[in-house]
């Protein structure tokens, strides 16, 4: 047995108690990042049965595998991971790609290197609680001040 990460992955999470079993087995067997994808159109939104993972694990990292720009306005996501690291006790962790499939569902095309970097570091900064300029607008979470890897 290798003491690399190991995970648990959701594609269409189960509900409730169901949830709630999942999560504390995959902790249990040795899950050390719990995961869901986020597809507007292929999965239920993965914050909140992350959030719901937050209050039944105590170990295992959290967060989607694997969200793209374009999905969610940058603060907007960055006020969504810092509520699952403040609910998680600092386990969140933000997983992003340029979407091949997650942007063409929502008929973008996928993101550039460039946008992706841009938006990382955007999010990053915000789950800090710092302010940031996007597109000339002034963005901060006031409340946020532990930041998520990203």
């Amino acid at each position: 047995m290798t003491n690399g990460l190991r995970f648990g992955f959701i594609g269409a999470p189960p509900a409730g108690e169901e949830l709630d079993r999942w999560g504390r087995h995959a902790e249990a067997v040795g899950a050390t990042f719990l995961s869901t994808g986020e597809g507007a159109a292929v999965f239920e939104d993965p914050y909140i049965s992350l959030a719901m993972l937050a209050r039944v694990t105590e170990r295992a990292l959290l967060g989607p595998v694997l969200s793209v720009p374009g999905l969610r306005d940058p603060i907007v996501h960055a006020n969504t991971m810092a509520t699952i690291q403040r609910l998680s006790g600092g386990r969140a962790v933000l997983g992003l790609g340029v979407g091949d499939l997650g942007r063409l569902d929502v008929g973008l095309p996928p993101a550039t290197v460039a946008e992706l970097v841009e938006y990382a570091g955007t999010v990053r900064t915000l789950t800090a609680g710092e302010p940031v300029e996007v597109d000339g607008r002034h963005l901060q979470v006031r409340w946020a001040t532990d930041q998520v890897p990203v």
